[in-house]
């Protein structure tokens, strides 16, 4: 048995799928409902529809073709819904747990029977004592709140009778007509509301405009199957319902602009009391100002640290945060402070037990120390050594992963060269030519030097430390074709296209005849969607090789991405003559033909392309179908769609998504060549009715 949660979201399900025109969907809800609605009538209608519709998508799925599917699919949504509508009160009145049950059952036990709208104004006409009239006016507002849908009759007979009474009884009825109507769409109603909306009393006009705002506003996705619901306004309420709808959009605006700028006061207030709270005595606050004065010292050396590396905790708060390279340089600290009992018993250790034990637990830093031990064994305790030599297997450079190089070995270079005991160290690098990629040290080599140098950096990627390299020489010896292009192969590497290109570009002027370089270039161009330069290159490159297929499927797709698709096909068809058959030729050229709107010609090309023998990819099938679609041929789009599904569950075997509703998601292609949402849909359901 239902709950009125689920039966509430089911509703809302089948609503969802009206206004996409998804009606296979929709009835599937609303035979949901039925089931759990005692009602013979509302089922048999529903299956009515069912049988109904099953018939029009057998008819389309077997090729044929009804000029007025759209007419019979907007009449089969409107009674859907209005049958959706009809077996949700129905549910509610029987269930008689909700407000609206209830008062319903109230209204029937207590007013006069048989309880009509007629027996209501009877009532109303006999009773001429206004305190008598006072206690009857809740019955007609629970009368109009729960009734059933009007018909026209209903409209005139309210209408007169609301617009007899006084200001406030109008307003009392006006606003059990909104609750009636936000509850279930009512479109006699929405004529009964529209009536006041020429009110010559300022406030049922205000109320009226009111409720017609939001009742448009809520059933807005409704709008294209539902009848014409803003015609005969009169042209007063049309001034007043658009400032109702300007407000009723500034207004929500400003309360949540207000409520955010609140929650980040709020956030900052919370910030700054547990900022308090982490320094809640003045020597805590005196010892942070402390750091951040050592802290701010250091920047201004230009003395480099990477916070990511701490590892291990301590009680200051602030120490945490700071990385323990800082830690050797600020030897007035107690953490860095040799003690008596260390110096007693390793003799010419200068770094405190507590800043090793920091460095040991760092990766990166544990590479530098192996390096540094190696060539200073009597500045550290025997302990760490053997830590080091246990955790290595020795300190051979070749036995260092490559990737954490750049980090120890500016970690090394800060221990050697900055901190305050760089004159006591001997130089680690010596023995390791190969690791020399540190200024002080590039600064003593000669240009072949550097450009072999830098060559070896380029093949370890450390393309930023060679680029300096490169441009030292260049600036030294003159620009060379060979320097640019190493220049601009480093600038590329970086990620810095502009400067790639541009250093591409002056070596392609003093050697134009560099297949590599000119290649080089016009992938950049690619990368920077700057085709019209790319086309010129690639002109080059095809009279250096025109019988490179590359180069010209490159032009090809350069044109394309230049939606000069006259062009584009040009070339395409000179790869088709090349490479007859390729599966990605024939799939740009029926793209080709699909942007132009060339359906016919696009036809052409994907008939061909899937009646070849070998794999298609899903896409193959998807876009033939959408052509096969756009013009008219339903059996072969279902065809082809169906013919999809199958690659697309064979490509996605892990994919717990439906395929069947991927290509929604080609909506947006369809519509702009003449597809409407509801012959979308209409595909849609057909494509699923056809059989597997």
């Amino acid at each position: 048995m239902m709950d009125l949660d689920t039966l509430n979201a089911v509703r809302e399900e089948a609503t969802q799928a009206l206004s996409r025109f998804q009606l296979s969907d929709a009835l599937a809800c609303l035979l949901a409902l039925t089931s759990e609605c005692d009602n013979q009538q509302l089922s048999h209608q529903a299956h009515t529809l069912q049988q109904n519709y099953d018939s029009m998508l057998s008819f389309l799925s077997h090729g044929g073709n009804d000029d007025n599917r759209q007419q019979i699919q907007i009449q089969l949504a409107r009674n859907i819904y209005y049958t959706l509508q009809a077996t949700h009160r129905c549910w509610r009145i029987n269930d008689g747990r909700d407000i609206y049950a209830t008062t319903y059952h109230h209204l029937q036990k207590n007013a006069p029977q048989p309880l009509s709208a007629d027996a209501l104004f009877t009532l109303w006409k006999e009773v001429k004592d206004t305190t008598r009239r006072f206690e009857i006016q809740d019955s007609f507002f629970d009368y109009l709140w729960t009734s059933p849908t009007f018909i026209p009759k209903d409209t005139a007979l309210w209408f007169e009778f609301i617009d007899s009474q006084d200001v406030d009884f109008q307003r009392y009825l006006l606003s059990a007509l909104f609750l009636s109507s936000w509850e279930y769409f009512d479109e006699e109603k929405w004529v009964l509301l529209r009536l006041f909306l020429d009110s010559e009393t300022e406030a049922i006009r205000a109320q009226g405009v009111c409720a017609y705002a939001l009742l448009s506003k809520k059933y807005t996705s409704l709008l294209s199957f539902l009848p014409e619901l803003n015609k005969d306004i009169p042209e007063r309420a049309v001034s007043e319902l658009e400032e109702f709808l300007r407000n009723s959009f500034i207004i929500p605006q400003s309360i949540s602009i207000q409520k955010k700028m609140e929650k980040e006061a709020i956030y900052q207030l919370l910030k700054s009391d547990v900022d308090a709270s982490q320094s809640s005595s003045d020597e805590e606050e005196e010892s942070q100002d402390k750091h951040i004065r050592q802290l701010n010292r250091w920047r201004k050396d230009c003395v480099d640290f990477h916070a990511h590396s701490m590892a291990i905790g301590r009680k200051d708060f602030f120490f945490q945060r700071v990385c323990h390279w800082m830690a050797p340089f600020d030897i007035e600290r107690p953490e860095c402070t040799v003690s008596n009992t260390e110096k007693k018993n390793a003799g010419s250790t200068l770094l405190s037990s507590s800043v090793i034990r920091q460095m040991f637990e760092c990766d990166n830093d544990q590479y530098a120390f192996s390096f540094l031990i190696q060539h200073n064994e009597k500045m550290f305790p025997q302990q760490v050594q053997d830590q080091l030599l246990e955790h290595f297997g020795g300190t051979d450079v070749h036995r260092i992963p490559y990737s954490p190089h750049t980090c120890w070995l500016r970690n090394l270079f800060r221990l050697t060269c900055l901190s305050p005991w760089s004159q006591e160290f001997a130089d680690p690098f010596s023995p390791f030519p190969e690791l020399i990629h540190l200024p002080q040290i590039e600064s003593h080599l000669t240009a072949q030097g550097k450009i072999r140098f830098a060559k070896l950096l380029m093949r370890y990627c450390e393309h930023a430390q060679a680029l300096p390299l490169i441009k030292d020489v260049t600036h030294d010896l003159g620009a060379t074709a060979e320097l640019l292009k190493m220049e601009a192969t480093c600038h590329l590497k970086c990620g810095n296209d502009s400067a790639a290109i541009y250093a591409f570009t002056q070596a392609s002027i003093l050697d134009d005849s560099d297949e590599e370089i000119l290649s080089s270039l016009q992938t950049c161009l690619n990368r920077t969607q700057n085709y019209e330069q790319q086309e010129q290159v690639l002109l080059k490159l095809i009279r250096l090789n025109p019988d490179k297929t590359s180069y010209i499927k490159e032009l090809a797709l350069c044109y394309y991405r230049q939606d000069n698709f006259e062009k584009a096909l040009q070339y395409f068809f000179e790869m088709e003559y090349k490479l007859p058959g390729d599966f990605f030729t024939l799939r740009y050229i029926i793209r080709c033909y699909w942007e132009s709107d060339r359906m016919d010609n696009a036809w052409k090309y994907a008939d061909k392309l899937i009646s070849l023998p070998g794999e298609k990819a899903f896409n193959d099938y998807l876009l033939a179908g959408h052509i096969a679609f756009i013009r008219g041929e339903w059996h072969r789009a279902v065809s082809l769609y169906r013919e999809y599904v199958g690659v697309y569950l064979k490509e996605h075997e892990k994919d717990s998504s439906d395929p069947s509703f991927y290509y929604l998601n080609d909506w947006n292609k369809l519509s702009q060549r003449g597809i409407s949402l509801q012959d979308f849909a209409l595909m849609r359901d057909t494509f699923l009715h056809s059989p597997t």
